[in-house]
């Protein structure tokens, strides 16, 4: 019975040795994780690429896939799902990955400037479906876990600009001194005249 199960054992081996490689080893995705921090002003973070994708199509023949942005069901300790998946965009979101090849694409965020926004710890799903070819039946998908840190408003915003106010008190404090000396040295000048 032993000897039978052993024989069984090593044909399967075999006969798997000679099958070609599975689609889904095939189809590759990386980085499997993308991390981005914001440490400025998220209103100058809009065409900014944040990270580059790359789909590995190790098959010989083309395949054709879609790479879109999903909320996680499931988010790590200290984050939460992105609120919203349009912040993320995706460039092309469409790709024909020649065979053997390497496809790819563009992560761009572009998160509204709002207070709410910064001191966040948000995660989002950047998910690559490899489309089946005629005569397949099966989508291999593929997702990389995004995270994304913004730093607070505290640290770019109240205490960045309080040089260029005491700067700009200093000008107007420097206008007005200069225009009430002229008019008190006008006046001072039109009373000898009179006087």
């Amino acid at each position: 019975m032993k000897k039978m199960i052993a024989v069984s054992a090593l044909i399967i081996l075999l006969i798997g040795g000679l099958m070609p490689m599975p689609i889904s080893l095939a189809f590759k995705l990386a980085p499997a994780h993308i991390n981005v921090t914001i440490e400025g002003d998220l209103q100058s973070v809009g065409d900014e690429v944040a990270q580059r994708i790359r789909m590995t199509n190790e098959r010989d023949v083309p395949v054709d896939a879609t790479v879109i942005v999903e909320k996680p069901s499931k988010v790590t300790e200290n984050y939460t799902a992105i609120p919203d998946i349009s912040w993320i965009k995706i460039v092309p979101d469409k790709l024909h990955i020649p065979a053997n090849s390497v496809g790819y694409a563009n992560i761009y965020i572009n998160i509204p400037p709002t207070e709410e926004n910064y001191n966040k710890s948000w995660e989002a799903l950047i998910t690559a479906t490899q489309l089946p070819n005629e005569g397949e039946s099966i989508n291999i998908a593929l997702s990389a876990r995004m995270k994304i840190n913004v730093a607070s408003i505290e640290s770019i915003g109240d205490k960045s600009i309080m040089p260029y106010l005491y700067g700009l008190v200093g000008v107007i404090a420097c206008i007005t001194g200069a225009f009430l000396f002229k008019r008190y040295k006008s006046h001072k000048e039109s009373k000898d005249l009179w006087g």
